[in-house]
């Protein structure tokens, strides 16, 4: 009992909201983690901070996604839909206000923020806390990490949403064939070297080490974990 009051114990103490955030209407849910805001005169598209849900649209991060965790584009599509569906049905036309971390706007000029609703609840938690997305930790971004990989963690215990067994039985028939996984990585990409295996997004984390040194991390399966010198490699654009 002490051990599970321990576990849940980082979950169970909710960021509290700020005072004096700006605010604004959701206009448009473009996927799981990225929303349409209008802010006053304008409309910013705002991608959510600390957390990375499948792709809903064909891109080259769809693609990326495919090779990295040996599912199906159609299989991530699929689990990219029902994050849409929940972020539309909790965002949809939602007045929401915006805290913002240490970097404001990514590399494509988007807002980031954390969303919070009007009875208080912090929406990138939430959607966390329901299993339709994964801890996406980008320094120096990382202000509710610690509390993220916590809910992801008992999101996960839980077999909520696409960690549930339905999904995960969905997507290992849609994973690729062994011959084609050798084929793969026989020839690998020459922007990285692998220094863990790639796996499936059942999973937490996958590291990417680049020759020059820099590194691509998801969700570090430490608990404190802080990765200083960290880039994406060819980030998509939601």
């Amino acid at each position: 009992m002490l051990a599970a009051t321990l576990a849940a114990g980082p979950a169970a103490v909710a960021p509290v909201r700020p005072g004096h955030l700006p605010g604004g209407r959701v206009v448009r849910v473009v996927d799981g983690d990225t929303v349409d805001v209008r802010l006053g005169p304008r409309v910013e598209r705002v991608r959510l901070i600390g957390i990375d849900a499948p792709e809903a649209h064909d891109s080259a991060k769809l693609d990326r996604d495919a090779r990295r965790s040996h599912r199906s584009k159609a299989a991530i599509e699929a689990m990219g839909r029902r994050a849409t569906e929940f972020t539309a049905r909790r965002l949809g036309d939602q007045t929401v206000e915006l805290e913002f971390d240490v970097e404001r706007r990514d590399r494509y000029g988007r807002l980031l923020a954390y969303l919070w609703l009007p009875d208080g609840r912090l929406f990138n938690a939430e959607i966390l806390r329901e299993g339709y997305a994964h801890v996406l930790t980008i320094p120096p971004n990382v202000r509710y990490a610690s509390h993220f990989r916590a809910l992801q963690r008992e999101a996960r215990a839980g077999g909520r949403g696409l960690w549930s067994a339905s999904v995960a039985r969905r997507g290992r028939r849609h994973q690729r064939q062994p011959s084609e996984l050798r084929q793969r990585q026989h020839s690998p990409d020459p922007r990285f070297v692998l220094r863990q295996p790639i796996i499936p997004l059942e999973h937490d984390s996958f590291v990417r080490q680049h020759l020059d040194g820099r590194a691509d991390v998801r969700d570090p399966p430490a608990e404190d974990r802080v990765v200083r010198r960290i880039e994406r490699l060819d980030l998509g654009h939601t």
